[in-house]
Parts: structure tokens; sequence; C-alpha cells
């Protein structure tokens, strides 16, 4: 027993063991689909989008595939069409959940001003001095999940490359008054 079946079996307990050992192959490929794909740079790799599940397909996590599938004769779509697929195991543990997570990410933007010391001495002050940050607020990828980045920072180890839904980076906008007397 793997720590993939092993995980899976203490998070899913109303599976059957067929069911379990099923999870268990659609892991491992989608591991290999990992190793086998071309890996980008540090920031963000190949994921495997486990928003979407063949057991819940009015769920689905990510709108990729209905937006890119094939819908009438003709079509050159990237998927097949999802109503005929979403509830195939087979094809969300393919290489069709397999996405490119590179990214860039300005992790902080800060603008600040410090008043004239004309300003100041009235009020007694050294220096004022007001900024504002933006912390994680923007993020450049073509990833169709939420946050590539939660892929991989502060992941365990097993788990990198793997988006299951943990919640992307929150936006913070930071103020700031720096007083000195």
């Amino acid at each position: 027993q793997n720590t993939a079946y092993a995980y899976i079996t203490a998070k899913n307990t109303l599976y059957t063991e067929a069911q379990k050992a099923a999870l268990v192959k659609i892991y491992d490929d989608a591991v290999a689909a990992i190793k086998a794909a071309p890996q980008t740079d540090a920031a963000g790799g190949n994921i495997y989008n486990m928003m979407v599940s063949a057991d819940t397909p009015k769920i689905n996590g990510i709108d990729t595939y209905w937006k890119n599938s094939w819908k009438q004769a003709g079509d050159n779509s990237k998927y097949p069409d999802m109503k005929r697929v979403s509830t195939d195991w087979t094809f969300f543990s393919s290489d069709a959940a397999v996405f490119n997570g590179s990214y860039f990410k300005f992790k902080q933007i800060q603008l600040g001003y410090t008043l004239p010391k004309q300003l100041t001495k009235k009020a007694l002050l050294n220096d004022v001095r007001f900024s504002v940050s933006l912390d994680d607020f923007f993020t450049i990828t073509k990833y169709p999940g939420a946050d590539p980045e939660v892929t991989t920072s502060g992941a365990e180890v097993w788990s990198r490359g793997f988006d299951n839904g943990t919640y992307p980076m929150a936006k913070k906008v930071v103020f700031g008054v720096n007083l000195t007397f």
C-alpha cells in the first residue's frame, strides 16, 4: 500500500474497496502524466487539476472543459463532448486534467509618500510617511484554476503539482502611517 492509497482510504470512508482501488489508480496515472509532461519553470510547472471529477460532473470547478469542448459536427475543439465524458473517470485521470501552471505574480507593490519637513515641524513631528501596499494582488497566468501558486508554496511534498481546491493566496491592501517624533 502506497501513500496515495493510505491518503485516499483515510479521507474517503464512503467508497467501496474497488472504488478506493480505482481512485489509487487515477492518482498514480495523474502522477505519471505530470512526470511525463515537460515542466515549465519553478514558478508553476504542470498542475493536475483535481477540481473536476467524474462523480460530480455538475460541480466541476473550472469551466475550461465546457468552453473548449466539441458541441456539433465539424467543431475543432480541444476536448470531447463534455456531456458524454463528464462522468468518465478515464478522461479526468488523463493528461486532459494537466495544465500549464506557469505564472508571474507581483508579490508586493508599495507606494509611499513622506510629508515635507515644513509641514511636519508644525505638528512637532520629525517625519510623517503614508504608504499603501498591494500584496499578492496581480497574477499573470493562463492556468484555469484559482491560483497556480497554491500548488507549490507551503504544500506537502507529495501534493505539489496537484490543485485540490486549496484557497488562493489572499489579496491584501495594507495602509500605513509612520510617525517619527
